[in-house]
């Protein structure tokens, strides 16, 4: 799967990381046919809420997430609204999982 042009990923900031693979098995829980290896980057901008990009062989996503240490409730997230089109990226449609 290619690369958007205009994507700045890099690799995880080291204050972002979290549990790849426990964020694997629950989409493998949760998403119909997610399957195989997942790679994680994270955007460049996005540093309030931290953006990454999840792929596979086949497909790819991104996930926002609160910033570390951050306590929000799940009512004062209004995901919809948060959600944009990031310019370039080869994602046909957004469809939003909250966790």
């Amino acid at each position: 799967m290619t690369q958007p042009a205009n994507a700045d990923l890099h690799e995880v900031n080291p204050s972002h990381r979290f549990d790849e693979q426990a964020l694997k098995r629950y989409l493998e829980q949760h998403i119909e046919g997610f399957s195989g290896a997942l790679t994680v980057k994270q955007f460049a901008s996005g540093q309030s809420n931290p953006t990454f990009q999840l792929q596979t062989a086949i497909t790819q996503f991104v996930l926002r997430k609160k910033p570390h240490g951050c306590a929000t409730r799940p009512s004062n997230i209004n995901a919809p609204a948060t959600c944009r089109y990031i310019p370039g990226a080869p994602i046909p449609s957004a469809s939003i999982i909250r966790m």
